[in-house]
């Protein structure tokens, strides 16, 4: 996943991560129960993009409560591949997210997490989080 930059984006200064959730740098996440985990199709709203990269303790939500920094923007656009063939008359739709963080393309819809905003081949998209 690649992460374009506009001007205006806005870095949190951190949410607690579930225990023992294993994050990447730029990966997507979402809040559950008020804790960071990996964004999927069954975590809900995306709240943003990890800056942080690292594997937290098992105890963390009580113990340590170490914090993953996210960033979030609603000018955020996210270089995304899919799972399947996109094309230019699916711009404009919204999907969900695969728990490997690719985009569902049988997801789509009007609502979902990310939405297209650019195909760049046949399987790589420029998306923005709904």
């Amino acid at each position: 996943m690649g992460i374009i930059y506009k001007n205006g984006n806005s870095v949190s200064d951190g949410k607690v991560a579930t225990n023992s959730l294993d994050i990447k740098t730029d990966e997507l996440v979402s809040l559950v129960g008020g804790f960071v985990v990996k964004a999927s199709g069954t975590t809900g709203k995306i709240e943003g993009v990890s800056k942080t990269g690292k594997v937290f303790p098992a105890t963390n939500q009580t113990v340590q409560k170490e914090k993953v920094v996210i960033i979030n923007d609603y000018d955020l656009r996210l270089k995304l591949t899919t799972d399947a063939a996109i094309t230019e008359a699916d711009v404009g739709s919204s999907f969900t997210i695969n728990t490997n963080q690719t985009v569902d393309v049988a997801s789509i819809g009007a609502s979902g997490q990310v939405r297209l905003e650019e195909v760049l081949t046949g399987t790589v998209g420029l998306f923005s989080i709904n």
